[in-house]
């Protein structure tokens, strides 16, 4: 029944023991199946799923034309048979092509804002960060969703800065557990430029760390005005 409810196959088709070509060609009919490139070579590979089959190593997601994704594995079974197994996990390819295109996003956000910002979980490894950090500590951009040690980076901070105790500070500050206020400091990077240092806490025990450039310092420029007896005598 199960099958009937999937496929749509009627049983009169079934119950005549049809071929595997025949079931297939049926079920491409029906617009049950992916519809393939050049249908004529594809179907001469039917011999070879079958083979896989009785193997058990046929397996592959069919993507209907309606949106559905049925998971197709080929599976040995008894008297020299094999057997197809067919589940729906189109809910399952949603959530996972949502749950792919809402991190694309958020890092697209992320891309696209000026400060350098990378965020860290609560035992200290790297879950993301964003171009402006990768173009700040000379970072591979490849590397942007890449599981890193938090050791790692502030060796990279480091090396990058003069020398300064706030990176003992942030560190303490990341992996400490509970209630935290932000935090921030100021150092000074090899080149002269100073960088100003943010931490935040995140839910789940996360911080995100971001990086600006301090303005830099402009001198205060009054106007003296001229005293009133200067200003008289000039006007004899």
């Amino acid at each position: 029944p199960a099958l009937l409810d999937m496929t749509h196959l009627p049983v009169e088709f079934l119950s005549a023991r049809p071929t595997i070509d025949t079931v297939l060609d049926r079920l491409r009919e029906s617009r049950m199946m992916p519809e393939p490139k050049n249908y004529s070579s594809w179907r001469d590979s039917f011999t070879a799923v079958e083979t896989a089959a009785k193997n058990g190593t046929y397996s592959e997601n069919w993507t209907l034309p309606d949106g559905q994704v049925y998971r197709v594995t080929g599976r040995p079974h008894p008297g020299g048979a094999f057997a197809f197994l067919f589940e729906d996990i189109s809910a399952e390819v949603s959530l996972t092509r949502r749950f792919r295109s809402d991190i694309e996003t958020g890092q697209s956000v992320l891309d696209n804002l000026p400060d350098a910002i990378a965020v860290f979980s609560g035992a200290g490894t790297l879950v993301m960060s964003n171009t402006a950090y990768a173009n700040l500590w000379s970072t591979n951009h490849e590397l942007l969703l890449e599981h890193r040690a938090l050791q790692s980076e502030m060796e990279t901070w480091q090396d990058q800065c003069i020398p300064t105790s706030i990176w003992g500070e942030m560190r303490a500050y990341i992996q400490q557990q509970g209630s935290r206020k932000s935090w921030s400091d100021d150092v000074i990077l090899d080149d002269g430029r100073q960088l100003r240092c943010h931490a935040n806490p995140l839910a789940g025990g996360m911080t995100m760390v971001r990086f600006t450039m301090a303005q830099p310092m402009r001198p205060a420029i009054r106007k003296l005005a001229p005293s009133r007896a200067l200003i008289q005598v000039s006007k004899r």
